[in-house]
C-alpha cells in the first residue's frame, strides 16, 4: 500500500506495480483500507521518518525497518546501514542524513548511526 507521511493509505499497489518510495518493514497493520489512517505507532514513526526526509532524499532509502522501535534502521538504495534510533529529532536526524548523503554513495556495507545526531558516526 502507498502511505502518506501521516500513515494514511493512498492507495493499494498492484503485485506488478514498480515502487520508488521505502518500503516499511517490520509491522503489518491489522486493517486496510484507501483514506483510512493506520493506527499501529510504528508505521507512523516510519511515515514520520520519511515525510521528515523529503522526496529527495526519502527516494533514496529502500527500506525502514520497524521491528525495533527504539532503533530504526533505513537501509540507503547505496546499501548503507542508518540506525535512526527513535522517532524523535526528526529534523535533526534528517539534516545530518542530508548533508552526508553524498558521501554514502561508495559506502555499500557501512553503517551510519544517527541515534545522537550531534555526534553522527560513520562505521
Amino acid at each position: 500500500m502507498e502511505l502518506d507521511k501521516s500513515a494514511y493509505v493512498l492507495g493499494v499497489l498492484g503485485d506488478n506495480q514498480p515502487v520508488e518510495l521505502p518500503l516499511i518493514t517490520g509491522q503489518s497493520p491489522s486493517y486496510v483500507r484507501t483514506g483510512a489512517k493506520l493506527e499501529q505507532p510504528q508505521i507512523a514513526d516510519a511515515t514520520a521518518i520519511c515525510g521528515a526526509l523529503g522526496e529527495d532524499l526519502s527516494h533514496q532509502i529502500a527500506e525502514v525497518s520497524v521491528e525495533d522501535p527504539k532503533n530504526i534502521i533505513l537501509l540507503t538504495l547505496s546499501r548503507v546501514e542508518v540506525w535512526w534510533g527513535p522517532a524523535d529529532q526528526l529534523n535533526e536526524k534528517a539534516a545530518v542524513l542530508s548533508t552526508l548523503t553524498g558521501e554514502l554513495a561508495d559506502k555499500a556495507g557501512r553503517l551510519l548511526d544517527l541515534r545522537a545526531p550531534k555526534s553522527p558516526v560513520l562505521r
